[in-house]
């Protein structure tokens, strides 16, 4: 049984789009806890001081770029292999390498 290549295509991108924005997801959570901390720790220091806030850009800029890096394995890991053809259509299915 196969699928189309558009299909397989659309499958492969999910996949790997799906668990590289669920990892962004955990990660921000994590860095959000860390600023939020941060945060009322040095309130209660030395007051609110909103230009001192610039490390959360900074933050988020470095969680997306190391997780998209860290998810090109898993695009290449994925084959598209054709199964069989009929008429004029060709049927394909994904394989792990």
């Amino acid at each position: 049984m196969g699928f189309s290549l558009q299909w397989v295509i659309f499958a492969i991108t999910h996949g790997v789009l799906s668990v590289a924005l669920h990892s962004i997801t955990l990660y921000l959570w994590v860095a959000t806890a860390y600023v939020r901390f941060k945060s009322i720790r040095d309130i209660h220091k030395q007051g609110y001081h909103l230009n001192d806030q610039n490390y959360v850009c900074y933050i988020f800029v470095i969680i997306v770029i190391v997780i998209a890096f860290l998810c090109i394995p898993s695009i290449l890991i994925h084959d598209i292999i054709v199964v069989g053809k009929s008429d004029e259509k060709t049927f394909y299915t994904i394989g792990i390498s």
